[in-house]
């Protein structure tokens, strides 16, 4: 299964293709991603920098779920 991303600072889709660990210094870890580009090049982007696709869906129905809200 493909999992699909956009990837922020670089404002362009991206595949993820997998999860590096990284050793972060506090209670969690951060992970990065090793994504693909459109154009095939892959790279590593922090987590901080990506959306997934899965994620998206969830923001945009908390969204629309907020706006037809009656409550402030």
């Amino acid at each position: 299964m493909k999992i699909f991303a956009t990837w922020l600072s670089g404002q362009e889709r991206v595949e993820v293709v997998s999860v590096i660990e990284v050793n972060g210094y506090g209670k969690f870890p951060a992970p990065r991603y090793r994504v693909r580009r459109m154009d095939g090049s892959t790279l590593t982007v922090d987590r901080r920098d990506i959306i997934l696709d899965e994620e998206q869906a969830l923001i945009d129905e908390l969204s629309r779920i907020l706006s037809q809200s009656d409550q402030p």
